[in-house]
């Protein structure tokens, strides 16, 4: 059995991902892929330190695919569930999400350091959770209601600052809205998605 995974990225730079059982860098299992001349090449490795990854003795990625459509690139890549050699870790499905670390760079050729173009999260590689929303939105006894950062009209835009780095927005029901919440989404634009840092 093996993982086919998809990397999309707004970057033309190398892509890094890591499997990160202590939730960051260090200890990780990393695969990222860059440009070796007129290819692209990935590199199985680990990471000891906070620095560029010490490449496996035995390399178990594989590229599938590379692709660019909309000003993103998608890289699919693919390899076995159980470690290929003790540099590898184990993706297990245990019931529990999988840490996960990924990052990427402005370079295509030199792997150097990401600066804050890097993310960590828990993903559930094994559960296909369907998307409740439809259902609750259909149901005739839910109402529904939108909150946006600024107005309540989508050509109302929040307006972003290039001389702020972090914007704090806070949001307030109405004081006439009575019920109990059964459920929540995210309502981001997916020209500024890349400015969403985290939503509590």
């Amino acid at each position: 059995e093996s993982l086919q995974l998809a990397i999309e990225t707004t970057t033309t730079g190398w892509v890094g991902f890591g499997i990160a059982e202590l939730g960051g860098m260090m200890g990780s299992d990393i695969v990222y892929v860059h440009e070796d001349g007129d290819e692209w090449k990935v590199v199985d490795s680990h990471a000891a330190a906070k620095s560029v990854p010490t490449t496996d003795t035995i390399q178990d990625w594989q590229l599938v695919s590379r692709s660019e459509a909309d000003g993103k690139v998608t890289f699919e890549l693919q390899r076995a569930l159980e470690p290929c050699d003790p540099q590898d870790r184990p993706i297990l499905d245990n019931g529990s999400p999988t840490r996960i670390v990924a990052a990427h760079g402005s370079s295509s050729k030199t792997v150097s350091y990401h600066q804050a173009n890097r993310v960590a999260m828990n993903i559930d590689f094994f559960k296909d959770t369907p998307d409740p929303f439809p259902a609750i939105k259909s149901d005739a006894a839910i109402k529904t209601l939108e909150l946006r950062a600024r107005g309540q009209e989508e050509s109302d835009p929040y307006p972003l600052s290039s001389a702020e780095r972090t914007i704090y927005v806070e949001f307030c029901f109405p004081v006439d809205v009575t019920g109990q919440i059964v459920a929540s989404d995210a309502l981001i634009n997916p020209d500024s998605a890349q400015y969403v840092h985290h939503l509590v």
